[in-house]
């Protein structure tokens, strides 16, 4: 009885031991899935959270970086209208200081070597406009406009003089001839009608006279573009004696052309970074 006592007893010992280990590893079981699921559930808030943080820090980065590209723009579209006005003022002035017309010319390849590195080499519309400047603008400048205005004086004067000279030329008494009448008609085409004859269609049965007044109608109103359109109808000596101003007059526009192009593409991008 007592053997068996005690065989009931160890046998009811280990089967309390086994519920024991099968109810802690079941306890165990339920803790550590509460446990993870807890943590799980704290992992997306904090997640949650991180990502919200992450966001405004990342518009506030995004808006320093966008602030701070804006004034590098502006600081640069400053820079680039400063270089632009420094090209169209010594188109416009020369040489200051100069005696005489002749010496107000100004090379401008410091101008646009300015212009060129302030723009850049990825800048393709600073970069095409000032390739199309030609060599002799860079290497030898422009004359201004008040010394073409004071060159036309000259020309105008000697092509009235050689008014009656083709291109085959003409003998001394031609020439006189020629001068003689410039002194008899001037006056008769000194003053054109009311009308601004710059304002219409260029015909090419103007005569010298014709074309010269309305040159000078367009000069004293600072139209030099109208005027070249006139002086090219010129033909005969009077055209070979104008060409030299006509080929400087050009180079002047298309140097002030260049630089209006410049300082309008200056002031877009200035007004687009603002």
């Amino acid at each position: 009885m007592r053997q068996q006592l005690r065989r009931q007893a160890g046998a009811h010992s280990d089967h309390l031991q086994d519920v024991l280990a099968v109810q802690e590893r079941e306890l165990k079981r339920r803790f550590e899935a509460a446990h993870e699921d807890r943590l799980r559930a704290e992992r997306h808030k904090f997640q949650a959270e991180l990502a919200v943080v992450m966001g405004e820090l990342k518009g506030v980065r995004d808006a320093i970086t966008a602030r701070a590209d804006l004034d590098r723009a502006a600081h640069h579209a400053q820079e680039m209208w400063v270089a632009c006005q420094g090209l169209k003022q010594a188109i416009r002035t020369g040489q200051l200081g100069a005696a005489s017309w002749q010496q107000q010319l100004k090379p401008l390849r410091d101008e646009v070597a300015a212009i060129r590195q302030v723009a850049g080499e990825a800048n393709r519309f600073v970069e095409s406009v000032l390739t199309s400047l030609p060599e002799e603008v860079l290497e030898r400048g422009v004359y201004t406009e008040d010394a073409l205005r004071e060159r036309f004086c000259k020309v105008e004067r000697l092509c009235k003089r050689v008014n009656m000279i083709d291109d085959e030329g003409g003998s001394l008494f031609k020439y006189a001839l020629s001068y003689l009448q410039s002194l008899l008609v001037v006056d008769a085409f000194e003053r054109l009608p009311g009308k601004e004859q710059r304002d219409e269609s260029i015909s090419p049965k103007l005569n010298t006279y014709e074309i010269i007044a309305r040159a000078r109608y367009c000069v004293d109103k600072d139209d030099l573009l109208q005027a070249v359109r006139y002086m090219s109808l010129l033909q005969g000596e009077p055209r070979l004696v104008a060409s030299d101003w006509v080929r400087d007059t050009r180079l002047m526009l298309e140097a002030r052309q260049a630089a209006d192009a410049l300082l309008a593409h200056a002031a877009a991008t200035g007004l687009q970074a603002l």
